[in-house]
Order: C-alpha cells, then structure tokens, then sequence
C-alpha cells in the first residue's frame, strides 16, 4: 500500500468510525452517566476494614451489664412472640404481669430497658435449635433493671402473663 492509498484508508476508517460513535451517541452518554454514577456510589460507601481479625461474637450478660452499670440483665419470656417481635433494642417498656387466676395486672418493672432480642426459638452455641428452648413458646427479651426490682420481675416471668406497655 502506498502512502496515497494508506490516507485514503485513514480517512475512510476514521469517518466509519465517527459515524458509528455519532449514531449511538444517546446509547454512549447513557452509559459514561451510569459509570459515573457507579463511580460516585463506590467512593460514597464506607471503606471496609483490611483485615478482619475476628468473627463478630454474640452479645453477653457480661458485656450488656458493663454497657449499663446501673441496671440488672434480666432475660425474660414475653408469651406472644408477635407482641415481642415489636420491640427493639433500645425501648423504654414497663413490665406488667397478669396473675392467670385472678386476672389483676400490676407493673413488675418500670422503665425497663430493652437491651437484647435473642433469635426467635433460641439457639446453642452452634446455631442449631437448643434443648432446653425447643418446646418454650413466646419470645425471650433481655432487659436491663434496677436491681430492686430483679426479684418481682423474675418471680412474674415464671408464674404470671408478661406483657408490656410502651413507657413515657
């Protein structure tokens, strides 16, 4: 090829090519925007740590009674487990207990705070479904309480209906 031949062939290639940039011109925009707009979203998620030095581990009453000193972790049965599952971490409640003979109600625990929700059904050390939880029905609610208040709000979860209302 000649150095004729060879510019003729340039320009030739060069207006194919403008062409086919210029009739898909919405279809390129389209995706350099989409690119741009992946690119933002990755630099706007928070970076991940390097290294992982450790699985998280599941809460405990050693660690929930040191985040809050000056209550008492008490774990307790809520019977309907629907009711319980409106809870979350955090919530103010007052505990109440219906005596299932008598049908009075009276607050076992004011102010309660609701420091952890156990999976539903209760679980080993594994994962897998515990024995001593597989026949209990409800709902198990850690709480954290005035230590003078331990013994009512125990000798209730075992004996009465609990329940509870949202406190002010």
């Amino acid at each position: 090829m000649d150095s004729a031949e060879l510019s003729l062939w340039r320009e030739r290639v060069r207006r194919s090519l403008r062409r086919h940039v210029l009739g898909h011109r919405r279809l390129l925009a389209g995706l350099c925007a989409a690119l741009a707009e992946l690119t933002a979203l990755d630099a706007l998620r928070p970076s991940s740590p390097a290294v992982v030095a450790a699985p998280p581990r599941p809460v405990t009453p050693a660690s929930l009674a040191a985040s809050h000193p000056a209550l008492s972790v008490v774990p307790v049965r809520l019977p309907d487990a629907a009711m319980a599952s409106l809870l979350r971490v955090g919530d103010r409640i007052d505990l109440l207990a219906t005596d299932p003979d008598g049908g009075e109600t009276t607050v076992v625990g004011d102010h309660a705070l609701v420091l952890a929700l156990p999976p539903a059904g209760g679980s080993d050390e594994n994962g897998g479904e515990s024995a001593v939880t597989s026949g209990l029905t409800g709902r198990l609610v850690v709480v954290g309480v005035p230590p003078g208040t331990v013994e009512s709000v125990t000798s209730a979860s075992v004996r009465d209906f609990l329940s509870y209302a949202y406190a002010h």
